[in-house]
């Protein structure tokens, strides 16, 4: 089924989120009840992070744990950093992510990376997102 979308997207729901809301009329874009724009000139990448995975901005306590639960995840395995070498050197960067999406859920490494199972979940895959 083909379907035909309005130049720009106007006026067409992808999705619904309770994560994002786009106003581009007014040029307004903001992530739970905060400016875009504001969280990225006053928040790290870990408070916007933990705002998208608990809906709320944390404390400081908050994001202390949160940062020692994440941190050990920014270490990539040598077997990863070797697969992202060799993607890199056979698909040109248009097809890069294609191929990465291709590969990875089916990956051995990659899944237990992610704590993703062998078997379609039904869910989207999350790597690293404490929950």
């Amino acid at each position: 089924m083909t379907v035909i979308a309005p130049r720009g997207l106007r006026d067409v729901v992808v999705a619904d989120t309770e994560i994002g809301r786009v106003d581009g009329d007014a040029g307004f874009y903001q992530y739970r009840q905060y400016s875009a724009i504001d969280l990225a000139e006053h928040a790290t990448f870990e408070q916007v992070w933990f705002l998208f995975a608990r809906g709320h901005l944390p404390d400081d306590d908050e994001l202390s744990e949160f940062v020692a639960t994440i941190t050990p995840l920014r270490e990539v395995p040598p077997a990863t950093m070797s697969l992202l070498h060799q993607v890199g050197q056979s698909l040109t960067s248009r097809g890069m992510l294609g191929g990465l999406r291709t590969v990875c859920p089916r990956w051995a490494p990659a899944r237990r990376r992610c704590g993703m199972p062998p078997r379609r979940t039904g869910r989207p895959m999350h790597c690293g997102s404490p929950r």
